[in-house]
């Protein structure tokens, strides 16, 4: 640039820094020397093209223009150059990131500095917007010149004033017979329908309606629009079932196309390939460039091409039907390969074949797995047991002779069933542990045994053999289900158990029957004999003697008691482990049981603390429950600490019609539950050698709770006393 051209001009009393101010520019400003180089450009570059100012100085303009822009770009600068100013001039520029954006210059040349001085600004979006307009008129203007809409005019009264020939032409209606009727006479199978309620709400809003609807008698798609006025409404009906079709026509064409996996060909009338897609070119290996002008037989067949297929591929093209073969073929590497495909025949308006269109798909392993398939049904129909072969999912593919003998389903009605849904057992009360399922992709055998249901709504006891099979890349493509009925076996197992169960069980009850006799109703015994000696000794007319009358009376009424819950045990182990279960009241019970210790607990100073509710309730048996707190009070007692007073606590937590949780605890001599983990409510186990005990009243606290469906948990540390935490079943 010359001496003359300054980077600061004086203007009167102010300066201006040029250079700055190109940099605050949002347009991209830059300067040309004769030579068609950039001399400058400021930082806007790197917004509008991508590229920073020193990338492009020193560069020739032709070396960022889209190529097809150069010709008439150049012309324009020789222009430029000639002493005309231009500033609507518009071309394309190629971003540093590959796209094309367009521009418009404004730019004007100085002989004096031989420089062009232009300014650029990205319009890209506002042609883009103008070709969209541009699109959408020209769309609309072709609508607009096809339209030929049926008109039909009815009063507010809904009677049909006019309607012309159009309308005649596509309704079922006739000038002569129809103008002046009530319009819903006409048309009343469209009284409740979409264009009832449509018309109707035009009608009393004033709003135009437009909306689409089928006509069944006629079997066409409308598009109505009913304006309303003062006088009625105007509608307007254009049959657009064409239109409705072909739309479901595209949405199929795009529902193939989304189906990438797939090839498509598409072939003239004559079946000369014209397009094929990148499905086809990853299946085949055949190129566009490869199948265009030919053939897709002459390329794909081979040796092993069944000839009989062929020609029923070429009778079904003759008849321009579509259809579905398989059929061997050959990539372009010479692969062999089974295709499966679907040819459909493509009409013009006029009904004439215009072309075919083709999609395949790969179903080698298919017809391998089938081929399998066959050999291994060969060898399971001649076994007597049960033989399943089930694909991938556990879709049943086939079943033998002994399937259906042992299972009752025939192999029509097996096939496609998974066989956990088709065999469910109808009673699954008595079942093995889950198979290890995850063996199966280990390529491991499994077996196991389960009760199936059969389809005459009855089980059998089958041993199970699941082996996978694998093709050749690795892949689990099928399962050989082996059954083998083992009721027999199975049932005399059970009865076994059943026998062992009822044993167990029977001299459960009979341990904890002899301990509630020699524990429970030692008590009131003891009581009773300790208040007649009492009583024997006070003479009858005191006031002595009649409270120990009424200590007495109590004792009695508390062996009673005992003696029923001990006549309800005996009903409970009659009834061959069917404990009965009831709504108790756990207060009462509790009540129950410290009144029988009464007389020990005033001789210990003992405190009791209960934090329940008066009128607390579980589902339990009620000489269980007595039993559980008996023995826990007594151990209380037994195990008390000499240094202090005993003290028992007992609260309720929880919902209890979720479930009643009940924690008894006292400041007893305590023991360590570390050493004595694993045995705490064994039979005959004791932790405090230096009392008098047996060993057994842990054990029935535990032994009732487990027959109740509760369980109990225990914490205890020493000198500092034991804490239970009792869990029974919800109401």
């Amino acid at each position: 640039m010359r001496e003359k051209s300054r980077d600061i001009v004086q203007m009167g009393n102010s300066t201006i820094n040029w250079p700055k101010f190109a940099q605050v520019c949002l347009d991209m400003v830059c300067t040309l020397n004769y030579n068609g180089v950039y001399t400058f450009i400021n930082d806007a570059s790197l917004d509008i093209i991508g590229y920073r100012p020193e990338e492009v100085i020193n560069k020739h303009f032709t070396e960022f223009i889209y190529p097809a822009d150069i010709a008439k770009t150049i012309a324009v600068v020789e222009e430029l150059m000639s002493g005309t100013k231009r500033k609507d001039f518009q071309n394309r520029l190629v971003h540093k990131d590959g796209h094309v954006l367009t521009v418009q210059w404004s730019s004007v040349w100085s002989e004096e500095d031989a420089t062009m001085y232009s300014m650029a600004r990205d319009i890209s979006s506002i042609v883009e917007a103008s070709y969209t307009i541009e699109r959408q008129n020209q769309k609309l203007n072709a609508l607009f010149e096809s339209i030929t809409d049926a008109l039909l005019i009815v009063d507010n009264n809904w009677r049909i004033t006019f309607f012309n020939k159009e309308a005649e032409r596509l309704l079922p209606i006739d000038r002569h017979l129809h103008n002046g009727e009530f319009l819903w006479k006409v048309f009343p199978e469209a009284i409740g329908g979409v264009s009832y309620t449509h018309l109707y709400k035009a009608m009393n809003t004033g709003n135009t309606a437009t909306f689409t609807t089928y006509h069944r008698g006629l079997g066409k798609w409308f598009k109505i629009k009913a304006y309303s006025s003062q006088e009625g409404l105007s509608i307007y009906f254009d049959n657009i079932s064409e239109f409705v079709e072909t739309k479901e026509e595209l949405e199929k064409l795009a529902l193939v196309a989304s189906q990438i996996t797939q090839g498509v060909v598409i072939t003239d009338a004559n079946g000369i390939t014209e397009w094929v897609n990148k499905g086809f070119t990853h299946l085949m290996g055949f190129t566009l460039e490869d199948m265009v002008g030919k053939k897709p037989g002459v390329l794909m067949q081979g040796p092993k091409t069944d000839q009989a297929t062929v020609g029923y591929i070429r009778d079904m093209l003759h008849k321009q039907e579509p259809f579905n073969a398989t059929l061997t073929n050959y990539t372009k590497d010479g692969k062999e390969i089974f295709i499966a495909m679907g040819i459909t025949p493509i009409f013009s308006e006029a009904g004439k074949l215009v072309r075919f269109i083709g999609i395949l798909q790969d179903v080698t392993d298919q017809v391998h797995n089938e081929q399998e398939l066959e050999r291994l049904a060969l060898v399971a129909s001649k076994t007597k047991n049960g033989v399943l072969i089930c694909d991938s999912e556990w879709r049943i593919q086939w079943v033998n002779v002994g399937f259906t003998r042992l299972m009752g389903y025939t192999m029509a009605e097996a096939l496609g069933q998974q066989p956990k849904h088709l065999l469910k057992s109808h009673n699954t009360q008595n079942t093995d542990a889950s198979p290890p399922w995850e063996n199966l992709y280990k390529g491991e055998l499994v077996s196991f045994k389960a009760p199936n249901g059969r389809k005459d709504g009855t089980d059998v006891w089958l041993s199970v053999d699941i082996s996978p099979i694998f093709n050749d890349k690795g892949e689990l493509t099928s399962y050989v289900v082996v059954q083998t009925d083992i009721t027999d076996l199975k049932n005399s197992e059970m009865e076994l158990s059943k026998l062992a169960d009822d044993l167990y069980r029977q001299n459960s009850d009979l341990q904890k029957f002899t301990y509630i006799v020699s524990h429970n109703l030692r008590s009131p015994v003891s009581n009773a004999l300790g208040i007649t000696k009492l009583m024997s000794q006070a003479d009858k007319n005191s006031k002595a003697f009649d409270i120990s009358l009424d200590y007495l009376s109590q004792s009695i009424q508390q062996l009673d008691t005992v003696l029923r819950d001990m006549n309800t045990i005996l009903t409970v182990r009659d009834s061959a482990g069917n404990l009965w279960l009831e709504k108790v009241d756990v207060r009462d019970v509790l009540d129950q049981a410290l009144a029988s210790f009464k007389e020990q607990l005033d001789q210990s100073n003992a405190e009791v603390t209960i934090k329940t509710s008066e009128r607390l309730f579980a589902r339990a048996n009620k000489a269980y429950l007595y039993s559980i707190f008996h023995n826990l009070i007594s151990n209380s007692l037994k195990y008390k600490a000499e240094d202090r007073p005993l003290k028992i606590s007992i609260k309720c937590f929880g919902n209890q019609e979720k479930a009643t949780a009940i924690s008894f605890s006292d400041n007893g001599s305590g023991f360590d539950t570390e050493k004595a983990r694993g045995h705490i409510f064994k039979l005959y186990k004791r932790f405090h050698k230096e009392q008098d005990g047996r060993g057994m009243g842990l054990y029935l606290v535990k032994s009732h709770l487990d027959a109740m469906g509760g369980h109990i948990e225990v914490t205890s540390q020493i000198g500092v006393g034991t804490r239970f935490l009792i869990y029974l079943p919800p109401l």
